[in-house]
């Protein structure tokens, strides 16, 4: 999933998301948007539209990545999940949006200490200028976010979902 967020595929997630939105009818929101919303309602939703793509992927990533920590997903089951979504598999889509759905803020506590490895390891690594254009935002949240240490968690607020970052 990182390699395919790396290689900017902007349109595998978007299809994704649009996936998302029937099955659950979920708006995903970056929760700067929400503070955003306080000084400018307008621009809050401008931000929010423009950035859900990325966000949504953010999220996903971080989804996929819990429950392979913890063990509640094959890996190699899951390998094959994500090539078939790469080839635009609808089926395999679906499966992979239900990888880590539900996961509760206790479940990802328990692997703390192996996201902290994660950001002791992505941390040592250098980082390049920031990729431009809507295409490759969700590269940009992968490189420039991952490697610092945060735990990102989508919270459910009616039709949308919030996601946030605590680090």
């Amino acid at each position: 999933m990182r390699r395919l967020a790396r290689k900017g595929l902007y349109r595998l997630f978007q299809a994704m998301l649009t996936l998302e939105k029937e099955k659950y009818g979920l708006q995903y929101v970056p929760a700067e948007a929400v503070g955003y919303a306080v000084v400018c309602p307008l621009y809050a939703r401008s931000y929010a539209e423009e950035k859900e793509v990325a966000v949504f992927t953010r999220a996903l990533l971080d989804r996929v990545r819990y429950a392979e920590a913890l063990k509640l997903v094959d890996v190699a089951t899951l390998t094959s999940v994500v090539r078939g979504a790469a080839r635009g598999d609808r089926r395999a889509m679906e499966s992979l949006l239900e990888v880590g759905r539900g996961l509760t803020p206790q479940e990802v506590e328990k692997i703390f200490p192996e996201l902290l490895w994660d950001f002791q390891h992505y941390s040592r690594s250098a980082r390049g200028e920031a990729p431009s254009g809507p295409g490759e935002e969700a590269y940009h949240f992968y490189k420039y976010a991952e490697p610092l240490p945060y735990v990102g968690f989508t919270d459910l607020w009616n039709n949308v979902a919030i996601y946030s970052v605590a680090g």
